[in-house]
């Protein structure tokens, strides 16, 4: 069952979805029926209100910051600090600041430093089509799975 069609059926705004496996002419005519009926159609524009009245920018910013790895993303020793390199000798993430210090105490060498990344991104991949999107979306997720888990420990 469509997660998006159970929502809008759980609304008012529409039948519940049919398995397409299960799509007849008569459960098709139906479904059009109910649609155009006075009830969805003024669910349909309570829907629309709503989602007209939602800050969705706002909702996103919010949604991303919430999901950031805060915890990884900050300095060892000055955790107000975003780490932006890590030290395999120390098994510290430094910030810029922290990495500096304790270079021109001479207590580390800026050469042994790695960049730290908190996560890599591949902002480059194409998707030709919302099917082959969303089984790449699924595939990633259940193969990065227990990756993910596993980076927790």
């Amino acid at each position: 069952m469509s997660v998006l069609g159970a929502m809008i059926h759980k609304a008012g705004a529409g039948p519940e979805p049919i398995p397409h496996k299960e799509l007849t002419v008569d459960n098709l005519r139906d479904a059009l029926k109910f649609v155009i009926s006075p009830s969805a159609k003024h669910a349909a524009s309570r829907m629309a209100k709503e989602i007209h009245s939602e800050d969705g920018v706002t909702r996103g910013v919010e949604s991303f910051y919430r999901h950031l790895p805060l915890l990884n993303m900050r300095c060892d020793l000055d955790p107000s600090r975003l780490a932006v390199w890590w030290s395999t000798d120390h098994c510290l993430k430094l910030s810029a600041f922290a990495a500096q210090t304790l270079a021109d105490a001479k207590q580390l060498d800026m050469d042994s430093l790695d960049v730290h990344r908190t996560k890599d991104y591949n902002s480059r991949k194409q998707v030709s089509d919302p099917v082959s999107g969303g089984a790449s979306a699924i595939f990633w997720t259940v193969t990065h799975y227990y990756a993910g888990i596993a980076e927790i420990f």
